[in-house]
């Protein structure tokens, strides 16, 4: 078995950013791998840790099936985390992951704890029902910081090039900022070339999504004291691994948290639709709601927009959203959107759970399309003559 190796870090300060940089050898290549944080968050910094490396490039080593030796810090809890818990549920789960050995030159345990509370803003559905949903628990440290990455999601879909999704990265920077500004909460960024790295493994985000993620926050060392990332998946099914980190987040979080940062999975409790009707009336949600896979704003005909424009419209919402989506489109082609939903069913558990409400609901099978949407096209037609 081959192995590969991570330099210790270095640090480069610039232009109000600490870049964290290691060099990750492989068998016959290296890559120079980076995060980029504010300055302003330097003091929280571990000098010589690997954590949100090792974090980033697991599941790749593990898949190439190679040891990995750490010529820098790692902490105590995670690297016993990842011997005992993850890489034995990548490795016995799926055959797209082997078992692998890790090498650390030294553990450490710091003894830290600066009540930071944090999750990532994103603004979709998982997003805002976890900072919405938490604004509201009086009886836990509230969240006092939004954190927006560069880890890969800005490339994933789409098939971007590294211009193409930095580009894009930096257009949703200035859209998320504008949202957190309003949720009174700063914006902690991190920035890194992890997303390239995954491109040049031909590694798909949604199969690492978590990782990567998560990596960032380690990146920022003891900043947060707690960090609740967002789920999408209410199930734990570590069968579906080769598809996606989202079916085992609930136990891959507490697996991936250090001495100085507890990681929780959020939301698992709720299906999408079930998220989606808590936080459908907010004012906020209405002017700020993003969840396409393709472009900066919603195209309303990727399949991500077709499900949350369908599930909007199960809730009697949908109007409401005309500022986000082009309603005039939606209504246009609801015959062919709906049929999309039930196609996608056999294979997709979001729309599986539309189809479901719409089979709840008889009125929406006795007349298609129904009164409301003959109704909503009248209504936009007569809009888009005025305007």
């Amino acid at each position: 078995m081959s192995s590969w190796a991570i330099s210790n870090p270095t640090f480069i300060k610039k232009e109000g950013t600490v870049r964290i940089t290691a060099i990750l050898w492989e068998s016959d290549k290296e890559y120079e791998l980076w995060y980029e944080v504010p300055d302003s968050i330097e003091r929280y910094l571990f000098s010589d840790c690997l954590d949100a490396f090792l974090v980033a490039v697991l599941p790749i080593v593990s898949m190439k099936g190679c040891n990995l030796e750490l010529k820098g810090c790692v902490s105590e809890k995670l690297y016993h985390s990842l011997l005992d818990n993850v890489i034995p549920l990548l490795s016995n789960n799926t055959d797209i992951y082997h078992p692998i050995k890790l090498v650390a030159n030294k553990l450490f345990a710091p003894d830290c704890c600066h009540g930071h509370v944090g999750t990532g803003l994103s603004c979709g559905v998982d997003s805002f029902y976890t900072i919405l949903s938490l604004s509201q628990k009086h009886d836990e440290t509230p969240l006092d910081v939004l954190t927006f990455f560069n880890v890969g999601s800005h490339r994933s879909t789409s098939g971007f090039g590294d211009e193409e999704s930095r580009r894009l990265f930096q257009q949703r920077l200035d859209m998320n900022m504008k949202c957190a500004e309003e949720l009174g909460l700063p914006l902690l960024v991190v920035d890194s070339n992890i997303g390239e790295y995954l491109c040049r493994h031909q590694v798909p985000f949604a199969l690492v999504h978590a990782f990567c993620s998560l990596s960032a926050v380690l990146a920022c060392g003891s900043y947060f004291n707690r960090y609740y990332y967002a789920s999408g998946q209410t199930k734990y099914d570590p069968s579906r691994l080769n598809k996606a980190t989202g079916f085992v987040e609930s136990k891959l979080c507490p697996w991936l948290s250090t001495e100085y940062v507890d990681l929780a999975s959020y939301g698992g409790d709720k299906t999408r639709l079930q998220k989606l009707q808590d936080i459908v009336d907010y004012p906020l949600v209405q002017k700020h709601l993003n969840v396409c896979w393709r472009e900066l704003k919603n195209c309303g005909e990727c399949p991500k927009c077709i499900r949350t424009l369908m599930e909007l419209y199960l809730l009697g919402k949908v109007d409401k959203y005309g500022s986000v989506f082009d309603l005039h489109e939606f209504y246009e082609h609801f015959d062919e959107y709906k049929e999309s939903i039930y196609k996608w069913a056999d294979k997709d558990e979001y729309s599986r759970e539309i189809v479901e409400e719409f089979e709840k609901r008889s009125s929406y099978r006795e007349s298609t399309p129904s009164q409301e949407i003959c109704w909503g096209k009248k209504l936009w037609k007569e809009i888009f003559k005025k305007s």
